[in-house]
């Protein structure tokens, strides 16, 4: 695995659905965490809710961003206009990205996303 650029590796998967209070909590830990951990490359599939805060702050601390993408249908999955628009701007900013070889969502799909955001299954920043 090569870090040559980067601190650290760190995957990040989170819940989507969050109120606004649990968003700005999430942020403003995210941001004090990652601003003390150098350049981080940040592994994350870009799903609404948790993994775009992760994301954007990963962004906002000098980090990159390597996206895992679950499915070729993906962007179908997205049902608010926003966060749509936030996962094709996040998406855009990435590094290096991943396709799943996986159709359409589904628990299959997300459980391989999320298994190589673990460096032991696989995740390399030449990926």
């Amino acid at each position: 695995m090569n870090t040559s650029h980067h601190d650290k590796i760190l995957g990040f998967s989170g819940h989507q659905e969050l109120s606004t209070e649990t968003r700005e909590a999430i942020r403003a830990a995210l941001m004090e965490i990652l601003s003390k951990w150098g350049k981080i490359l940040a592994v994350t599939s870009l799903a609404a809710g948790g993994d775009q805060i992760f994301a954007e702050c990963a962004l906002a601390t000098g980090g990159q961003l390597m996206a895992i993408i679950p499915c070729e249908g993906y962007e179908r999955t997205f049902s608010d206009p926003t966060n749509l628009a936030t996962y094709r701007r996040l998406l855009n900013s990435s590094k290096n990205k991943v396709l799943l070889p996986f159709q359409e969502p589904s628990e299959v799909s997300i459980q391989g996303c999320e298994g190589r955001m673990d460096p032991r299954h696989g995740v390399s920043a030449g990926a």
